[in-house]
């Protein structure tokens, strides 16, 4: 798997993932995302999609693949309600994942997708390599 997956933070591990993203998928996402994907995203799902990561405490988050992050990203309207930001997954238990350029800064933020709303995310990392490898904001997964 790509590096950050490969370099997984000791506390994590990977229960399950599909295979990797076509380039016409990937090619698709990059038409339809508002900001650029991240890099270490984009380095991820050239490697492998679906990724269920388990990040301690029972807790879970799944990082899509660019295919589902188009059509979610559709499905809940991300782009109408938090403009500049791209869903790149979720945590299994309702919230989402969503890479931020505006409003509080560029970075890795969990948001429940019931209620879109730039002012109610919680900033997780400033990356997914910073949470995936680093372990930097695993623990906003763990409270209420």
């Amino acid at each position: 798997m790509a590096n950050t997956i490969k370099n997984l933070n000791k506390n994590f591990r990977v229960d399950a993932s599909e295979p990797a993203a076509t380039s016409r998928e990937i090619d698709a996402l990059k038409n339809f995302s508002p900001i650029p994907p991240p890099d270490d995203y984009l380095e991820i799902v050239e490697q492998a999609t679906s990724i269920e990561i388990c990040i301690g405490n029972g807790q879970y988050i799944r990082i899509w693949g660019p295919k589902d992050c188009v059509e979610l990203n559709h499905e809940y309207e991300v782009q109408k309600y938090i403009k500049s930001s791209l869903a790149v997954g979720d945590d299994e238990g309702g919230n989402l994942l969503i890479i931020m350029a505006a409003d509080k800064g560029h970075g890795l933020y969990k948001v429940s997708g019931g209620d879109l709303d730039a002012g109610s995310a919680q900033f997780v990392s400033e990356s997914l390599t910073s949470l995936l490898i680093h372990g930097q904001g695993a623990d906003v997964f763990w409270g209420p």
